[in-house]
């Protein structure tokens, strides 16, 4: 069989460089990113009756039931994790390096269910034992969401031991963040969970979350973590648009067809026919004028013949949206 090349020629401009980045062409998803607190105190019970319940096990449950809960609204966002205190112990580390203590332990990546259980596996992997670096930690997640800003939900005792042990440094970070933004690209926190220890002092969470407009989650079973974790997700789906729905591919136009052997001259009259995968043809004629045929962008398979003989089967082609010529090249 001949061997051959087919090609179109694209008789429309070519998009925009931006309009061609990303998986659709169009912005980024929301972002959101989860600030998780691995310091020392997490290892401490919380204010259970039991006493047995750890403040890190209430943390990771949050944890998991919010990306679970994430996945199963299925609305289009980005999700990263900010890690403090898990790298170094604060038992022999000195202050000045267990305060750097920070970790993207995931970047921000479309929310999917592998991306959700990446979370989960790394909140679960985290010892309780460094410092608590929560102003870096929060700058960091805040430098994740960029520009178009985002939504930040972070998990901690407010135990600090860093930026003075007040909850001032974290403010300021935020502050800082949103001064001179758009009201649309500014950095949000949705929710401080707060694993509650037994006598725990609660008035530097509560001045946090003022500070910072965001509410308050005092929680200190599993129970509790579970539910203020599908309160969270339920917030965090209502404010993320939806999806748009499926469109259909739009049209190419096929405005001419020619087929030419290696000397260059055109073969008029052979046959070309262009087949998607589904089995549906369009027949199209080597130099006669074509008009505007019509069909969806794809990619086809094509067939070139003459007088009922097949002259080549080129490889296939990927037929663009807009209009386009159609060459064959015979050698």
């Amino acid at each position: 069989m001949i061997r051959a090349l087919a090609f179109l020629l694209a008789l429309t401009a070519a998009a925009p460089l931006a309009a061609q980045q990303g998986d659709t062409g169009g912005p980024r998803p929301p972002g959101v990113v989860l600030v998780y607190d691995s310091s020392g105190s997490m290892a401490a019970p919380t204010a259970d009756a039991s006493g047995r319940i750890r403040k890190y096990a209430v943390a990771r449950r949050l944890v998991d039931t919010l990306a679970e809960r994430l996945v199963e609204a299925a609305v289009p966002m980005e999700v990263g994790l900010v890690v403090f205190g898990a790298g170094f112990d604060r038992n022999g580390t000195s202050a000045a390096l267990g305060c750097t203590d920070v970790q993207i332990a995931l970047p921000r990546l479309k929310l999917t269910r592998s991306s959700a259980n990446r979370m989960i596996r790394e909140t679960g992997s985290a010892r309780p034992r460094g410092f608590t670096p929560l102003g870096l930690a929060l700058s960091r997640a805040i430098a994740m969401l960029g520009g178009a800003g985002g939504t930040v939900v972070i998990v901690t005792d407010v135990e600090n031991t860093c930026e003075d042990g007040t909850p001032n440094e974290a403010c300021e970070v935020l502050a800082r963040a949103n001064r001179g933004r758009p009201p649309s690209n500014r950095v949000t926190v949705d929710t401080i969970v707060v694993p509650r220890g037994a006598g725990m002092n609660m008035a530097p969470a509560q001045r946090l979350a003022g500070c910072m407009q965001a509410l308050l989650e005092p929680v200190s079973t599993e129970a509790g973590a579970t539910q203020a974790a599908a309160a969270i997700a339920a917030r965090l789906a209502a404010h993320t648009p939806a999806a748009p729905p499926a469109t259909a591919p739009a049209d190419a136009i096929i405005t001419g067809a020619q087929v030419v052997n290696r000397s260059g001259a055109a073969l008029d009259g052979a046959d070309i026919v262009l087949q998607d995968r589904g089995g549906r043809s369009v027949r199209l004629v080597s130099g006669a004028p074509a008009g505007e045929t019509r069909l969806p962008a794809g990619t086809y398979r094509v067939t070139v013949s003459r007088d009922g003989r097949i002259l080549a089967r080129p490889p296939d082609i990927e037929v663009p949206e807009g209009r386009s010529a159609l060459f064959v090249g015979l050698d």
